[in-house]
């Protein structure tokens, strides 16, 4: 599938084009009294890419669907190839439009995926569940297993699809955590199943994290700290190293808040796996998008640990 170029991209490179045309004086001078008299209109004279005014999803007919995205490549079939690394984030948009052009107002997409791979569907990103008045609603995916998963994207009769290239960590030379013995690990938070209402984020959680909600627990992961202190009193715990402060990886189910306990005056910040423990709180209903917290958390030492870790 290839990518459109957006209307209004298209507008402001021909207005471009003739700006630059009527500042170069050589160009000018070869040009007819006629020409000159059409190039001096004003841009709303141009009849650039027919009507940008919306129509709504009920009006529009012969719809057309394009997949947006900063990033990915089109591979000899024309499909469109986004990389994704395992339980990471990436953030897209869908743009519909009628046979005329003009964009769709209030159409809502729908999603399937072969795959293990999630999609994200509006209502996370941006507050929309349906095109705004640009016929654009943003949505995101998030990575599965190591793999090519195919996207489908439905308004109506029309389709669009793209493929998600999930790489793996342990492909990109990531550090690999350990479970430990008797703890809780990401594959089972990542579980959770999540649905999004209005400004609230509510979770489905798995047995065996739900029954462990109010225990003390032990965990594995990574650190992103919150504050520029050595020893972090609160601070985010990830199973994958974070790439960047404002990108959390694998999602709400992906990161665990941590509240340090007071007496040890924080954990200090690493870069490196550590391993904690603390009492562990599973929040079925959150309007801050956090859905695990752990309380009074301390650090242990792994070579003193009585719970030996598995590989």
């Amino acid at each position: 599938m290839i990518l459109k170029m957006p209307r209004w991209v298209k507008t402001l490179i021909a207005l471009a084009a003739v700006s630059m045309a009527l500042a170069n004086p050589a160009h000018a001078a070869e040009l007819t009294d006629a020409e000159l008299s059409a190039e001096a209109r004003s841009p709303e004279a141009f009849d650039i890419g027919g009507s940008t005014e919306p129509i709504s999803i009920e009006d529009a007919k012969d719809l057309t669907i394009t997949i947006l995205s900063d990033s990915g490549f089109l591979n000899a079939s024309g499909d469109r190839i986004i990389d994704v690394i395992e339980s990471d984030n990436a953030y897209l948009a869908v743009e519909v439009q009628d046979g005329d052009g003009r964009p769709v107002l209030g159409a809502k997409p729908g999603f399937s995926v072969r795959g293990t791979s999630q999609v994200v569907e509006p209502g996370v990103s941006t507050p929309l569940a349906a095109t705004d008045e640009s016929g654009i609603v943003e949505f995101g995916v998030i990575g599965g297993q190591m793999g090519m998963d195919v996207v489908t994207v439905t308004v109506g009769e029309a389709e669009a699809k793209f493929l998600i290239n999930v790489v793996s960590h342990r492909a990109l030379g990531y550090p690999q955590l350990a479970d430990v013995n008797g703890g809780l690990n990401w594959a089972q938070l990542t579980g959770a199943q999540i649905r999004y209402e209005e400004a609230a984020v509510f979770a489905e959680f798995p047995e065996e994290v739900s029954s462990r909600s109010g225990e003390v627990v032990r965990m594995t992961g990574f650190m992103m700290p919150l504050d520029p202190n050595l020893k972090q009193s609160r601070f985010l715990l990830t199973g994958f190293p974070p790439s960047c402060f404002f990108h959390i990886p694998g999602g709400p189910a992906g990161v665990v808040e941590v509240f340090a306990d007071e007496k040890d005056g924080g954990i200090e910040a690493s870069y490196s796996p550590i391993l904690i423990e603390g009492e562990f709180e599973a929040i079925g209903r959150s309007e801050t998008g956090v859905l695990y917290r752990l309380h009074q958390a301390r650090l242990v030492d792994p070579d003193s640990d009585p719970f030996p870790m598995q590989d």
